[in-house]
């Protein structure tokens, strides 16, 4: 690795590759990192400086979080129950996306009635 300075260093790829656990331990302590190819900038590493949030939750962490919401004050604009505000965020999205929830199989079920 070459210096550049205490908070911004170079790193070519070769040894990017080498000693990922390196580079990555620096940069979650705020070093960053000019990742070069043939002596060309081509990327960066640095230290991620907010959590950034998931489209996918898993499904233990949906059923633990449905069973703090069915038991915790506050309705949220979807009508139920939630206090974190995951609800309210799932309901925005949706209405971003022009997404509206509905029944996959219920074309299917008319048409067997």
């Amino acid at each position: 690795m070459k210096h550049q300075s205490a908070q911004r260093q170079t790193v070519g790829i070769r040894e990017l590759k080498q000693n990922p656990s390196e580079v990555i331990a620096k940069a979650a302590k705020g070093v960053q990192f000019d990742v070069l190819s043939n002596g060309k900038s081509v990327g960066v590493v640095i230290q991620r400086t907010e959590a950034v949030r998931s489209r996918w939750v898993s499904s233990d962490a949906l059923k633990a979080l449905a069973a703090v919401a069915g038991s915790a004050g506050g309705t949220s604009r979807a009508g139920s129950t939630d206090t974190t505000g995951w609800a309210d965020d799932f309901q925005a999205q949706r209405e971003l996306d022009n997404d509206p929830i509905v029944d996959p199989w219920a074309e299917r079920d008319a048409a067997t009635a």
